[in-house]
């Protein structure tokens, strides 16, 4: 009797383990959902047709001291530093950072103080390429919640 009910179990899992299709996030130029991406190049590319995409969700932005992450340490993955060295941006929402009037800031400041311009995620995905002051300026990003 237990082996014919394990059998049972056993049949149902695997019918809808083949039948489900996986969780798949809405991408944006590989910019998944609930995530601030940064580009090395315009055209949200990167050099030797590589992605050059730095990445952070946007929880790990929320969490950072006082909603701020400063970008000094990270790096492309050619070496150069992604601070000050960033031609465009995907601020794709998600999550919790979805049907609120949550606000993303990229600053030319390394402590989300000066220099800022924001992108709302209450709409849907927001992308563009930098200029000046900001085309090569980014040095933090801040998210905070508009009341």
């Amino acid at each position: 009797m237990f082996k014919r009910i394990a059998a049972v179990l056993a049949a149902i899992v695997l019918a809808v383990g083949i039948g489900a299709t996986p969780a798949r996030a809405d991408t944006y130029h590989s910019c998944v959902s609930g995530s601030v991406c940064l580009y090395q190049w315009i055209n949200f590319s990167g050099p030797n047709g590589s992605a050059g995409r730095w990445q952070s969700s946007l929880g790990n932005i929320w969490y950072s001291w006082d909603g701020c992450l400063v970008i000094w340490p990270a790096t492309w993955a050619n070496g150069t530093p992604v601070s000050a060295n960033s031609a465009g941006f995907v601020s794709n929402p998600g999550g919790q950072f979805a049907g609120a009037d949550w606000k993303v800031t990229f600053y030319t400041s390394g402590n989300c103080t000066t220099g800022g311009f924001s992108v709302s995620l209450i709409q849907e995905t927001e992308t563009g390429q930098l200029v000046p002051p900001h085309y090569h300026g980014i040095r933090s990003i801040g998210i905070t919640l508009s009341v």
